[in-house]
């Protein structure tokens, strides 16, 4: 899993993942955490363009690594969580990959995992929507695609993806007090109306990149759709886990 921590586009660090990193290396999942460069200095698409290089990357390195470079899923939180998403409805046409490099890898993810994430960007355009995203959320979405309504479409995966969307998990705090729920459920209608497996948790009573008050549980819920859409067995992914720890 290539791991894709949030903070606006702004902010943050790979390591901001690193106990949840931990946690899934114990379920014999092998865990990747990449950086992204930041806004104002790096305008979108930069930050969609790294996330496909770090995982062109992960599988031009998969061998010395020990994981399987046909199995490799995106999981992200906030921005981290547009991010991923964007990189699973952008892959049929290969868009955003940038000059990063391993150009002849697959920036393809064969499963994304979307926590608390912002997927139509639009609203922060449409004042008639204004309770869609709030001022938090608006003014980040603001300073990643400015005033443009085609930029912030271009931004958008609930917008853009097709049946070629991996299998995706949505999820979100049912209280988010920066990204509303609305968010979640956009892309979870998009994924429905385009036939691609997925499925939806609203955690009860949670904030923003919160997993609520039973964590545990959210945490199998996670591991239990990256096992059935990954489709990895289990020796396979402790042997990598051990070389990743």
């Amino acid at each position: 899993m290539v791991f894709v921590h949030g903070g606006g586009w702004q902010a943050g660090h790979r390591r901001d993942y690193h106990p949840l990193m931990r946690g899934f290396a114990q379920a014999g999942i092998v865990g990747v955490a990449v950086e992204y460069r930041f806004l104002p200095g790096a305008p979108f698409p930069a930050q969609v363009e790294d996330v496909k290089c770090g995982v062109r990357w992960l599988r031009a390195h998969a061998g010395e690594l020990g994981v399987d470079a046909r199995r490799i899923g995106a999981i992200g939180g906030s921005a981290g969580a547009h991010l991923v998403a964007m990189l699973g409805a952008t892959q049929s046409g290969r868009t955003h990959e940038g000059q990063g490099g391993w150009a002849e890898q697959s920036s393809a993810v064969q499963v994304v995992v979307a926590h608390g994430g912002p997927h139509d960007l639009t609203v922060a355009m449409d004042p008639t929507h204004a309770a869609t995203l709030r001022s938090q959320g608006r003014a980040s979405v603001r300073a990643l695609v400015g005033d443009d309504p085609m930029r912030a479409r271009a931004a958008s995966a609930a917008l853009l993806l097709d049946a070629t969307m991996p299998p995706t998990l949505v999820l979100h705090g049912q209280n988010d007090p920066v990204v509303p729920v609305d968010q979640a459920r956009r892309l979870a209608d998009a994924l429905r109306r385009s036939g691609v497996p997925h499925e939806l948790l609203v955690i009860p009573a949670a904030g923003h990149m919160d997993f609520g008050a039973d964590p545990d549980a959210v945490g199998a819920r996670v591991r239990a759709f990256l096992q059935r859409h990954l489709g990895a067995s289990q020796a396979n992914h402790n042997s990598s886990a051990r070389r990743a720890t």
